[in-house]
């Protein structure tokens, strides 16, 4: 294999949104400045932090760290997308700034993209919970996937899978878990003038990347970190709705110009909130996808989220209009049965019964028990742990789809006569 790094040409690009948090932004700088890679750059986007992270970059002092700053918060996809902009390598991928990557990360993209020519490689995720986050409960866990294999991942396919929530939305191309060819990215800019179009951009752009391409390489092998902190978005819209974090992301988010698409059912559901940004990407190839309504609105209404008894009665009854408003065509009976068993429930808030030790797929540790404190130490215990480097890639034989739906060929075939018109 031909050493990347002998080219002149800037190989990756690791793309790093900050707001606020330098707390642990400093650890994540601290596990990329110490991948075993050479021919990168981590682009650091300050997101008008109160404090002076310039001040703390600038006493690291390496060379491969570009700071640039917003002179006013912005919403977080407008943010992604100044930080997006100012990504100067061939490839591209975007952490949070209380994420790690796995050492070997992009020695294994390197050897991927050589040997199979894929533009998009998506990973899987190792999952880990800072300490002091709330609810309590959740601090200092590690979950570790251990179901490893390296396939080729039918677009459509996946994309369906994901609306009828058959598999989880991490299976999608994110920039959060791949690395994307910057022309790719490129390509879809110059469509709309801009890459993100959801107020989520982390799902939208697994949505619109996989859109894109009628099929991407899945690494199911943990390449990444993906921390879950105090400060974290995800944390504060899955527990602590109405927390300062999650005021400042629905404020931001309506002084922006994007809005929740007219198509998506606006309620407060997971499943509405991981469905809507496809709605975002089919408007860029003006496609509609075909999926199952049953089941989709089944698990709308099955992740409806409520604190007691009004509040669910409010969300059905906003389910209704919502429905009568989208024209669904749907099986009445099916659904009465979901929200009669809805009812049942006094509550609805997410709650995770922590199982540690080895479980189906994954394998839950309790990181204090390993002098665990932080994402670096976290990616360190885990790489020590996995061991994984290229030969763990070489021991994988490639799995190709089941099928090649003639739907996602025709949807092709759209998609680039597109692309082509208005290149």
């Amino acid at each position: 294999m031909k050493n990347s790094n002998s080219f002149n040409m800037l190989k990756y690009s690791i793309v790093v949104p900050t707001r606020n948090r330098h707390e642990t932004l400093l650890f994540t700088l601290k596990n990329l400045l110490s991948i075993e890679y050479s021919n990168y750059e981590i682009v650091v986007f300050d997101n008008a932090s109160d404090e002076r992270i310039d001040l703390h970059l600038a006493q690291i002092k390496d060379e491969r760290i570009k700071y640039f700053r917003s002179d006013k918060p912005l919403a977080m996809s407008d943010s992604w997308e100044m930080a997006l902009g100012y990504a100067m390598g061939e490839f591209v991928t975007i952490i949070g700034d209380d994420d790690g990557l796995m050492p070997e990360t992009l020695r294994i993209t390197d050897y991927l993209i050589e040997l199979y020519g894929y533009q998009i490689i998506s990973w899987d995720r190792i999952f880990y919970n800072w300490p002091e986050i709330n609810p309590e409960y959740l601090s200092n866990i590690i979950t570790i996937p251990t179901k490893f294999e390296l396939k080729i991942n039918n677009s459509i396919d996946i994309v369906r899978r994901v609306l009828e929530s058959d598999i989880s939305y991490t299976e999608l191309p994110m920039l959060y878990n791949s690395v994307i060819k910057k022309s790719i990215i490129d390509k879809i800019k110059h469509i709309k003038g801009r890459f993100f179009l959801s107020v989520n951009p982390d799902i939208y752009s697994g949505y619109v990347l996989a859109l894109f391409s009628d099929e991407y390489l899945r690494v199911n092998l943990p390449l990444s970190v993906n921390g879950g902190s105090k400060s974290s978005n995800g944390i504060a819209w899955a527990f602590n709705v109405g927390s300062k974090i999650s005021s400042e992301f629905s404020h931001l988010n309506k002084i922006s110009s994007l809005k929740l698409h007219e198509s998506s059912i606006n309620i407060n559901s997971s499943h509405a909130q991981i469905t809507e940004p496809l709605f975002h990407a089919e408007d860029v190839y003006d496609i509609k996808m075909d999926f199952n309504r049953d089941i989709y609105l089944k698990f709308i209404v099955q992740s409806l989220r409520f604190a007691n008894e009004s509040e669910r009665e409010d969300q059905l009854d906003k389910l209704k209009i919502e429905i009568k408003r989208l024209g669904f065509k749907y099986n009445h009976i099916q659904l009465a049965l979901v929200i009669d068993n809805l009812r049942n429930r006094q509550t609805n808030l997410p709650y995770y019964d922590i199982m540690k030790g080895l479980q189906k797929n994954k394998l839950v540790l309790n990181a204090l028990d390993w002098q665990v404190y932080d994402v670096s130490e976290a990616v360190h215990f885990c790489d020590k742990l996995l061991k994984i480097n290229i030969d763990s890639i070489k021991r994988l034989s490639l799995q190709t789809p089941k099928y090649r739906d003639r739907r996602s060929l025709i949807q092709k075939f759209f998609r680039k006569l597109k692309l082509f018109f208005n290149v």
